[in-house]
């Protein structure tokens, strides 16, 4: 299956194998279907909340293919920053985290991770149930252990092993 996926200041846009003679675009707003240059733009399926799409990730299973998208708002009226997940290439979305700026995704097997500016959330199944992550760590000045409100800015996020999880 090939086909090509980008994260735009206009929404998420989609090419099949045609060698991107044709893209499917998915944004909050609906407008009508243009012509614009060689490339056809279908406006007609709003999905995800904010058309400035900043991260966008394919998570792989044995069992499933998520698309993800992370989008921010642009001067458009009716957008909202948040997630977004699709599970049928882009027919249909959930959405997760309104009013929340995504920064980055990792994957491990169903486990998805988001890195956003309200914290850390990381969902076992694919996105069926969340839970924020606490940052732990130690003070630089007194060594002492502290915790990191949930709602700390992460940037970036990286899952390398089964028990290893690198935070920005």
């Amino acid at each position: 299956f090939n086909s090509v996926w980008v994260g735009t200041t206009n929404g998420t846009a989609f090419s099949t194998s045609d060698s991107g003679q044709n893209w499917e675009i998915f944004r909050t707003e609906k407008e009508e279907a243009h012509i614009v240059a060689r490339w056809f733009f279908n406006f007609t399926n709003p999905s995800v909340p904010g058309n400035f799409v900043v991260v966008l990730g394919v998570q792989k299973t044995a069992s499933a293919k998520a698309l993800w998208v992370g989008a921010h708002t642009t001067d458009i009226a009716g957008e909202r920053s948040g997630v977004a997940r699709s599970l049928d290439d882009g027919a249909t979305w959930s959405v997760y985290f309104l009013d929340t700026l995504a920064w980055n995704f990792a994957f491990w097997g169903d486990m998805v991770w988001v890195a956003s500016s309200s914290g850390l959330f990381r969902s076992p199944d694919l996105g069926q149930t969340w839970q924020g992550i606490p940052i732990i760590g130690t003070d630089a000045y007194c060594g002492d252990n502290t915790s990191f409100s949930e709602r700390v800015e992460v940037l970036s996020v990286r899952q390398t092993n089964d028990t290893t999880v690198w935070v920005g």
